[in-house]
């Protein structure tokens, strides 16, 4: 009889443990991981700090049919977070392949806290919707590149061939290169998933076997600052897809056979297995430079700039056996790129995001609100202490309501008070506002391309969508909020980027009030933009006609030429002007920036925005080397932005800048002094302190400790060409230090003393115009002084 009882006590304690446990499995059943993802990262699974790289995703859904949201957070930079929106539906059991862009990837974001994960899906949407749980990678994970290397991309069928160029020796004290393959497949359409790179080698294969848009990925990569090197090959234009115009050698490409005597030219000591080579050549375009040639003068390797990048075009195929076969072919690679390894040693290789914080987007982040001079809040003050307050005593005192003083006074303050109030704050209550904010170069295709900076000013608080409809804008968000005490960012993830037919949408959420938030990034304009100008040059007087072809009002034109500056005045849209202005340098030189004399910006705004877009210009190579530029100031608005579903006051100021092209009447002499051109200087040896801050001072000297450094000249444009006649050079130096100049007759530097003269400058002058010295110091002194270079020479018939 006792047993029943506890059986069934025993019985009924299962059944409800049984129906406890059914509602839980059923529970993690719904809650189970749906969606497995595997991720293809970057290329060979290497990615750079510094530079965008792609991100392959696979998503398998193991469950229902999903349609929904997929989330990856990333910081490019410190002060850069977001989250980028790809909407996605994948029906159960399927599979779906997604490539997408990663503009920079920097973990220190999370100083030191655990990684949360970086890739999410949400069901119906991010904004409300339920995350899946997922299995496989959630994080972006890859082999890290260190920051000071150089990175080279290898696009070949056959990239075993191309392994000479990774067995490069160079400079002891240079970081050797790193390589990756780049997988065609890998290639974005989004040039900013090239931006890892600094050079990308094509060789065996064919760029237009690529979809349009990845190859105007790379045309866009070259244009802001990408190195392509393409090997020879007799169909190389047919292949250049996109490219073929930009090729140093177009046109008709015709193959010769020459001696193979060439390659001594790289290394003396190791014979060519075969008596000649095939060359693939054609004529060198426009704004070519032959920098080696064969025998019979046949061009071996031709570079040619294109936007702020360039082109180095072989005319032999690095790839073929004789030369893979040959000892000395690592010393080709080391010819072509050595100086470029060195000048870009120690560098770091920072974001685009980085560089454009300091001279874009804090400069965008002021906005010109209404103030109250401060003459007047000092007449207000002693009006009321010394006016108000005395009268109203006086004339209540004869109308004996003293007692009323009590509640008029603070009446009258506070009246005062939302008066200065309401007109500062005007601008801020009414409506948000927006500011536009650019950069642009105008090039001879009549393009346009640089770098964009949108800020937005609250007027309440709550959700903004800033909303640009420009198809290459690569912009990304910056934070403008402190260090939290988690070490991270308060704003960390609140800021959501949707991308759609060519729309770039920036969710910013739970937005202060009177708050402001930014976007910038690298931007194309696909336009017809033009100044178009007829100019010479006689006895230092410039004169011509200009005319705007931009399409908007231009506030003020200028002309630079290195630290000089001429205004223009204003030009209407499709307005021809004539000019006359005296040129106080004989020769027009690169336009340079002041990094350290700015205007303050409380003294005016207008003249601080034009310095940081200068600065903003020079340190991303908007200005042609050589050549003078017109700078371009307008406020007509440029690109097509708003904030979405409020209407906004939109201020923009943006900066034109093209180069000019200036005729100089023939058979006049020249005399300058080449200290008017700031030259590179660069380490060559050693890890010592170098400052360069004099030389942007427009001083003739710079700071550094022992070692070995390199000062190099870019001669300008007008004086190195065919017309031109070198008659003497006169190089004076002091004896604080050893000075070499390198001599490209006998393919070594000659030592120099002081007031050391030539009369044949041409020696000295390399194929691409560069005046090259080299300077050996001890610890002391610190300051180096430039030798003062004086050179003479014709302009011919």
């Amino acid at each position: 009889m006792d047993r029943k009882p506890k059986l069934a006590i025993w019985i009924l304690v299962l059944f409800f443990l049984v129906v406890l446990f059914i509602p839980i499995t059923f529970a993690n059943a719904e809650g189970e991981e749906s969606l497995h993802i595997e991720t293809n990262v970057g290329f060979e699974g290497k990615i750079s700090r510094g530079g965008g790289f792609p991100l392959e995703l696979t998503l398998t859904n193991q469950g229902e049919d999903l349609s929904g949201e997929l989330v990856i957070r990333t910081s490019p930079t410190y002060n850069t977070y977001g989250n980028l929106i790809f909407p996605l539906d994948i029906p159960a059991g399927e599979t779906r392949t997604l490539l997408v862009t990663i503009p920079g990837y920097d973990s220190s974001y999370y100083y030191g806290q655990n990684q949360p994960s970086d890739i999410s899906f949400y069901e119906s949407g991010w904004s409300k919707g339920k995350e899946i749980k997922i299995t496989g990678k959630k994080t972006i994970t890859g082999q890290q590149l260190t920051d000071d290397a150089t990175v080279m991309g290898i696009l070949s069928n056959d990239p075993d061939s191309l392994n000479s160029l990774k067995s490069m020796t160079v400079s002891p004290s240079v970081t050797k290169p790193q390589f990756v393959n780049v997988d065609p497949k890998m290639i974005p359409e989004d040039y900013i998933g090239l931006t890892m790179l600094d050079y990308l080698l094509l060789d065996q294969f064919s760029l237009a076997d690529l979809t349009d848009r990845q190859q105007q990925a790379i045309e866009s990569w070259i244009q802001f600052g990408g190195q392509l090197i393409v090997g020879g090959d007799p169909a190389i234009v047919q292949k250049s897809g996109l490219l073929k115009d930009a090729l140093p050698m177009g046109a008709m490409i015709s193959t010769v056979r020459a001696d193979a005597s060439l390659f001594k030219q790289f290394n003396e000591e190791e014979s060519y297995p075969e008596e000649n080579v095939a060359l693939y050549i054609g004529e060198v375009e426009e704004g070519g430079q032959v920098n080696y040639t064969s025998a019979e003068n046949y061009p071996v390797a031709v570079q040619k700039r294109y936007g702020s990048g360039e082109i180095i075009q072989l005319a032999f195929s690095p790839s073929e056996s004789a030369f893979i076969n040959w000892e000395g072919n690592t010393d080709v690679w080391k010819s072509l790129f050595n100086q470029a390894l060195v000048q870009r040693n120690h560098q770091y290789n920072s974001s685009i995001y980085d560089k454009l914080n300091y001279t874009m987007t804090e400069v965008n982040n002021i906005f010109a609100n209404s103030t109250i001079p401060f003459g007047i809040l000092v007449a207000v003050f002693f009006g009321y202490v010394l006016l108000i307050f005395p009268l109203l005593f006086i004339f209540l005192k004869k109308l004996d309501k003293r007692e009323y003083a009590w509640w008029i006074l603070p009446s009258l303050s506070i009246v005062i008070a939302i008066g200065l109030f309401g007109f500062g704050a005007k601008d801020r209550i009414g409506q948000p506002q927006l500011n536009e904010f650019s950069v642009m170069k105008l090039q001879p295709n009549k393009q346009a391309y640089g770098f964009a900076s949108f800020a937005l000013f609250s007027n309440n608080s709550g959700d903004y969508m800033l909303s640009i409809n420009e198809e290459t804008f690569a912009g990304f968000p910056y934070s403008t909020n402190q260090y939290s005490y988690r070490g991270g960012y308060e704003q960390a993830g609140q800021d959501v980027l949707y991308k759609n037919a060519g729309q770039l949408d920036v969710l910013f959420e739970d937005v202060e009030y009177w708050a402001v938030r930014n976007v910038t990034g690298p931007i194309e304009k696909d336009a017809q933009m033009a100044l178009t100008h007829d100019l010479v040059v006689v006895d230092k007087e410039v004169s011509g006609t200009i005319k705007n072809d931009t399409g908007y009002q231009i506030e003020e034109l200028f002309f630079k030429t290195g630290n000089t500056e001429v205004s223009l005045g204003p030009v209407a849209i499709g307005e021809t002007i004539e000019v006359s202005f005296e040129a106080k340098n004989q020769i027009f030189a690169t336009p340079t920036s002041n990094y350290y004399h700015q205007t303050n910006v409380d003294d005016d705004l207008d003249s601080y925005r034009k310095d940081s877009l200068m600065k903003a210009a020079s340190e991303n190579g908007l200005f042609d080397q050589g050549l003078p530029a017109f700078i371009a100031i307008t406020n007509d608005s440029i690109f097509d932005v708003e904030i979405k579903g409020k209407p906004s006051k939109k201020s923009s100021y943006h900066l034109l800048v093209q180069s000019a092209h200036i005729e100089r009447e023939m058979s006049e002499s020249f005399d300058i002094e080449l200290n008017e051109i700031r030259p590179d200087v660069y380490m060559e040896s050693g890890y010592s302190y170098l400052d360069t801050y004099p030389l942007e001072e427009g001083e003739n000297f710079f700071y550094a400790d022992a070692g070995t450094i390199m000062v190099d000249y870019q001669l300008p444009h007008e004086i190195f060409n065919e017309n031109v006649q070198y008659t003497d050079l006169k190089i004076t130096v002091k004896n604080q230090v050893s000075y070499e100049i390198w001599n490209e007759e006998s393919g070594d530097y000659e030592s120099l003393e002081n007031g050391t003269e030539f009369d044949n400058p041409e020696r000295y002058i390399n194929g691409n115009g560069h005046l090259l010295f080299r300077i050996t110091k001890a610890d002391m002194p610190h300051d180096v002084s430039l030798p003062t270079i004086q050179l003479k020479g014709v302009f011919e018939e």
